[in-house]
């Protein structure tokens, strides 16, 4: 029998932080239209180019990650998982679809890539 570790998929890790941003969201009153939550989230990935670039000093310096790095990646997941929730979609189900769909997708284009085509990010267009 195989034991699921924690953060492994087919966990209720996702919905569980989805629960907690819910609460406090609804705490703070941090409720919002989804235009609004989106450009809220465009504004925290924004930040975090900000820091890639000034870490970088714009793309000289090997990257490594600013004493800023963990609270903006946590500020930008805790706004996609209000978006999540404020939309009514459960996360974590559509990361496992995604990722079931993304994992398939790259099994049909494993000779491809193994020739040196293809881009490795799968969310090309």
């Amino acid at each position: 029998m195989t034991r699921r570790t924690p953060g492994a998929l087919g966990s209720p890790i996702v919905q569980e932080l989805q629960q907690i941003v819910a609460r406090t969201s609804d705490h703070l009153g941090l409720h919002a239209t989804a235009p609004s939550l989106v450009l809220g989230l465009q504004a925290r990935l924004g930040a975090l180019a900000a820091d890639v670039e000034a870490a970088t000093e714009r793309g000289r310096r090997p990257f490594r990650g600013s004493r800023d790095w963990e609270p903006l990646l946590g500020e930008l997941a805790f706004a996609l998982l209000n978006l999540a929730d404020q939309t009514g979609v459960d996360l974590d189900r559509a990361v496992r679809v995604t990722a079931d769909r993304l994992y398939r997708a790259g099994l049909a284009q494993q000779p491809r890539a193994e020739a040196g085509g293809g881009d490795a990010w799968p969310f090309s267009s």
